[in-house]
């Protein structure tokens, strides 16, 4: 498993590179009535909903790369 990791001044991005197989990574992310109780998909559910502003899987589903995007501090506020 190889992770990198960047940051901008707006974003940090986190990419994961796995050797495996992959999977069909569409099925999951495509279904947004996805039940926490299911066997498989939680931690996709999970890294969509609560972790990442953006979690994009690449190739056969063995790299994705999630981003989260920094709080911008705003004159005034």
């Amino acid at each position: 498993m190889r992770i990198e990791f960047s940051r901008t001044d707006t974003e940090i991005s986190l990419r994961v590179t796995d050797e495996g197989d992959g999977f069909d990574f569409g099925r999951f992310l495509a279904n947004d009535d996805f039940a926490l109780d299911r066997p498989n998909g939680r931690g996709i559910l999970i890294a969509r909903s609560m972790c990442f502003d953006l979690l994009e899987y690449q190739g056969k589903g063995n790299v994705v790369v999630a981003t989260t995007q920094l709080a911008q501090d705003k004159p005034g506020v």
